[in-house]
């Protein structure tokens, strides 16, 4: 009685607060799983309920190119915007490597790479539009133990999450730190590109501005809330528990005065979005435009991608 009644204040906080807004769905990519060109790996033997058992990361760039980080075939694999196979860009050490985490601009794909059995050396590859590696910096020297998510930003700059103390780091180009958050178990510096603060404490999460100001608050328990990216304007996407069976995906403007809000409520798009899919992994992502993108169930029969818009009223 007492959570459903806070998931009821809290609803009705978010809905007085908010602005309503449409979600639109389109499938943007439906390729085979396999190991040939234009297919992407599938580890069968995790069971068809592993949802660790596909692609571990995607990046779409600013022309809607499509970059798949395929771990169970080592490698990039890179389609248009209309999910036409381009190219494959395998990593540099063959099957010493693992790919993890993978970001993109117009010219450039960036990728973290593990390197070797055991404590691996990590490091940030960089390839041209050709598909040439053209940068490779080890993060050994830094102590970055296990870093397996990546967020690049656009002035260059890279988020990197240590999976081993998850500490989020944020390195200039050439790999030079410049700033380190502790403990941040739940990528949302890493995933807000270190635009806003989180306060975690208990069963709240509050979201507070660069210089600290307080700008809204979740309620849920662990798991419930997911910072999914920030746009161009700076404006932060979270998925949340709404409580009743549904989830709640908001806009937040950077000095916290609009929030454009949705109740995600169709059933497919319910499963989809789930912010329990998101933890540990990461199979959305916000683009600078504001367009969320995400991952299919690994389940499916074919490997699928999806977009969705998010519009104010």
């Amino acid at each position: 009685m007492k959570k459903s009644l806070w998931f009821l204040i809290i609803f009705l906080t978010l809905s007085s607060r908010g602005f309503g807004a449409t979600l639109q769905r389109s499938q943007i990519l439906s390729v085979p799983w396999g190991k040939g060109a234009g297919e992407v790996g599938h580890d069968l033997s995790k069971g068809p309920d592993d949802t660790d058992a596909g692609p571990v990361d995607f990046y779409v760039d600013p022309t809607r190119t499509i970059c798949i980080a395929d771990i169970f075939n080592r490698r990039v694999v890179v389609f248009d915007r209309d999910g036409k196979f381009q190219r494959l860009i395998d990593l540099p050490g063959g099957k010493s490597d693992t790919i993890e985490s993978i970001s993109a601009d117009n010219r450039t794909i960036f990728a973290l790479d593990l390197r070797g059995p055991g404590k691996p050396d990590s490091h940030i590859l960089s390839w041209d539009a050709s598909g040439k590696l053209v940068q490779d910096i080890s993060l050994k020297p830094l102590g970055i133990g296990l870093p397996l998510s990546l967020e690049r930003t656009s002035q260059g700059s890279f988020f990197i999450q240590d999976n081993m103390t998850f500490d989020t780091w944020h390195l200039d180009a050439a790999g030079k730190v410049l700033d380190k958050t502790p403990d941040d178990e739940r990528l949302m510096t890493l995933t807000s590109q270190g635009q806003y603060r989180f306060d975690v404490k208990d069963s709240r999460v509050q979201v507070l501005s660069k210089d600290n100001q307080p700008l809204t608050y979740y309620w849920g328990e662990k798991g419930y809330l997911q910072i999914l990216g920030i746009d161009s304007a700076g404006a932060l996407y979270v998925i949340y528990d709404k409580g009743q069976g549904n989830f709640g995906l908001d806009r937040l403007a950077p000095d916290g005065g609009k929030r454009d809000t949705v109740t995600i409520q169709d059933a497919f798009d319910k499963k989809l979005l789930d912010p329990d899919r998101f933890t540990p992994d990461r199979p959305g992502r916000i683009a600078p435009d504001g367009t969320l993108y995400i991952m299919g169930e690994p389940t499916d029969s074919t490997f699928k991608i999806f977009a969705y818009t998010l519009s104010s009223k």
